[in-house]
């Protein structure tokens, strides 16, 4: 089947939505004022989860309003970056808090390795469900995670580094955001 996108068709539809009876006015959103509940408010209980949940919450909001307007075509690129988007800041939240939480400092590495193995298997379970081949998925992850682990190599040398034995993980996550936008 094919899809053409006709620009025109696409603003009309838009416009549609725009001047719809029924929906909101994106002003109400953010007014002047301290009235919390009828603002948008950042940085409210725990930071990290509230800006993952509300990458969550807006694409399952932008996909169920998309389908209804007929615009999936048009909408599918930015829901699966703030799908994409919640799933990378869980896995930080997971890799932050993962280390208290399995007591490592304790030298548990098995009940590392099981949970690691969970997390595998869910990452593969969503392979199945969006009709991935998990194989070839972890593969393609796999060649992508050693040409971003030798970029990050050569930006600590590139840095004087020899090592980056005992960097703390912000320092191992900025060489790790530089290497994504070298490779």
């Amino acid at each position: 089947m094919e899809c053409k996108v006709n620009a025109s068709s696409s603003i009309a539809v838009i416009n549609r939505i725009k001047n719809d009876e029924q929906s909101k006015d994106i002003t109400k959103v953010f007014r002047k004022g301290n009235d919390w509940q009828n603002n948008a408010c950042l940085n409210f209980n725990d930071p990290q989860y509230s800006y993952s949940l509300g990458y969550r919450e807006a694409a399952n909001f932008l996909a169920i309003n998309a389908a209804d307007h007929h615009m999936q075509d048009l909408f599918i690129y930015p829901i699966a970056f703030l799908y994409r988007h919640h799933l990378e800041l869980q896995l930080k939240l997971i890799i932050e808090t993962g280390k208290g939480r399995l007591n490592i400092s304790d030298g548990d590495q098995n009940k590392l390795q099981d949970e690691i193995g969970d997390l595998l298997h869910a990452v593969f379970s969503l392979c199945v469900f969006n009709g991935l081949n998990p194989h070839d998925t972890l593969t393609r992850s796999v060649e992508k995670f050693e040409r971003r682990f030798n970029a990050v190599q050569q930006l600590a040398i590139e840095d004087g580094l020899s090592t980056l034995q005992g960097k703390s993980f912000d320092d191992l996550m900025t060489y790790w955001d530089k290497a994504k936008c070298l490779t």
